[in-house]
């Protein structure tokens, strides 16, 4: 089954979770297991041979399963919460910028194709961030290692901002998460007046998000 069937299949309307309490404990005490073996990791990564390809490739992949797993977390954290946005004018660029430089996993796997003139959104920044975040953790584990993530944004002739990220390469790994992920953005993404639709990238192959916000 394509990526795209699974991501649809997996994104339902409404998605019920339980409690913010349950989940904000739940959250607390995996954090703190987590933390520890990303810690182990690094540890073994200084002491195990770096010349072993075998050996660096899967700590590398540890890494990343302690990263899709806070993302799980926050993502059901997120869509859990009640409290209301605080949209205030926003330059998104500098919020897709801010988000590839924090992590050298990212940099290495995304290419960024930016207008460098958009007019500013009103937009959440801390939601705004949060969902640049997860759509970037989401479409790179979409590819599962094998193919880059490009970042393109310009403006829409009928007004306010359009960001597309598109996976390309073998994009149909199936991605724990991505049900509470893709509903989130349509939620942050609605609660600004705007869309984020997931569609077959075409010809180019892959799949594609499109965020539209006024």
């Amino acid at each position: 089954m394509s990526s795209i069937a699974t991501l649809r299949r997996e994104a339902p309307a409404e998605v019920r979770f339980v409690s913010a309490e349950v989940l904000s404990t739940v959250a607390h005490e995996l954090r703190q297991p987590l933390s520890n073996i990303e810690a182990i990791a690094y540890y073994l990564r200084m002491i195990l041979p770096a010349g072993d390809p075998k050996i660096q490739a899967q700590l590398a992949r540890i890494r990343e399963l302690v990263e899709q797993s806070n993302w799980i977390l926050e993502n059901a954290l997120r869509l859990s919460e009640t409290t209301s946005v605080a949209p205030q004018p926003v330059a998104l660029e500098e919020l897709i910028t801010a988000s590839v430089s924090s992590s050298s996993a990212v940099r290495e796997s995304v290419i960024l194709a930016l207008s460098g003139d958009l007019p500013l959104v009103h937009l959440d920044p801390r939601e705004g961030r949060d969902l640049v975040d997860s759509l970037l953790i989401l479409f790179r584990a979409m590819t599962d290692g094998k193919g880059p993530v490009t970042v393109t944004t310009s403006a829409r002739p009928e007004g306010g901002v359009l960001m597309e990220i598109h996976a390309f390469g073998n994009s149909s790994h199936s991605v724990a998460g991505s049900e509470m992920a893709l509903e989130s953005a349509r939620r942050i993404a609605a609660s600004h007046g705007g869309t984020f639709v997931v569609e077959a990238a075409g010809p180019a192959g892959g799949i594609r998000g499109r965020l539209m916000l006024p």
